[in-house]
């Protein structure tokens, strides 16, 4: 059996690029700008230390007068600055938080 050279490059081609078309639209972890309770991205200009983290909690445990326990749980990047930080998501006005 012959099989043309441009038969199997256009088999190639169209099997990238359905799995590239596949792989952009559908994210790995969830929905873009979906909301996970209790937890809170944040990315700082310039890279902070543990006196930093314990102030920036220490002045975000109470939020208009409800405890939100906010803390940081790990550092999701450390040459962008992102860390991840939980707090309590309880509070009657979540978007007041962020």
């Amino acid at each position: 059996m012959k099989i043309s050279l441009s038969g199997v490059l256009m088999a190639i081609v169209f099997a990238f690029s359905n799995l590239y078309c596949t792989s952009a639209q559908t994210p790995a972890f969830g929905l873009p700008g979906e909301i996970v309770p209790g937890e809170l991205i944040v990315m700082f200009h310039n890279n902070i230390d543990d006196d930093f983290v314990a102030e920036f909690e220490r002045e975000n445990l109470i939020v208009n007068g409800y405890y939100c326990n906010l803390k940081m749980e790990r550092v999701l990047s450390p040459l962008s600055y992102i860390y991840l930080f939980t707090f309590n998501e309880n509070h009657p006005d979540q978007d007041f938080l962020v």
